[in-house]
């Protein structure tokens, strides 16, 4: 019955944690983008598929007026729970391979401090923890950067 469809969406394992079942979805068909449309996930598969690294979820639709061909491409926005953190620019922030870190101003200077950071949106980074209302932090962690050294972070 192709009036009754659903939209599968693949949620990276770092993201899933800020979508939930419940979330609105906007829906952009790839072979009709003025077609886009809202709904909600119905389901997360709560588990892997194989040689993935994504989870699956689904919005079901009523695809009766809608007309779009099953098995098109979509382009999907979720809408995602808010979650307290700090925004700092994509520069104040380090990756160390698995870590993250930011250079936090301390009275003789600057320090590393571990951070873990949550989404990006243009040129900023949400960090979730690691870091305070207090704290002041480089604007810019690549120039703190030397080549030659190595970082320490204090858990």
């Amino acid at each position: 019955n192709p009036g009754k469809a659903w939209a599968v969406l693949n949620i990276y394992a770092d993201k899933q944690g800020i979508v939930k079942k419940g979330n609105t979805v906007r829906i952009i068909p790839e072979t009709n983008p003025e077609n886009a449309f809202t709904g909600t996930i119905d389901f997360i598969e709560p588990y892997y598929r194989e040689q993935q690294k994504t989870l699956t979820a689904r919005v079901y639709f009523n695809n009766e007026k809608l007309q779009i061909p099953i098995g098109s491409q979509i382009t999907a926005t979720i809408f995602g729970n808010a979650r307290e953190a700090w925004w700092l620019p994509k520069e104040a922030v380090l990756s160390l391979g698995l870590d993250n870190v930011v250079f936090l101003k301390t009275n003789g200077g600057f320090r590393a401090g571990k951070v873990s950071i949550g989404v990006t949106h243009e040129n900023h980074v949400q960090v979730i923890s690691g870091i305070g209302e207090k704290d002041s932090v480089a604007l810019n962690a690549q120039y703190l950067m030397d080549s030659e050294s190595f970082i320490k972070v204090k858990n």
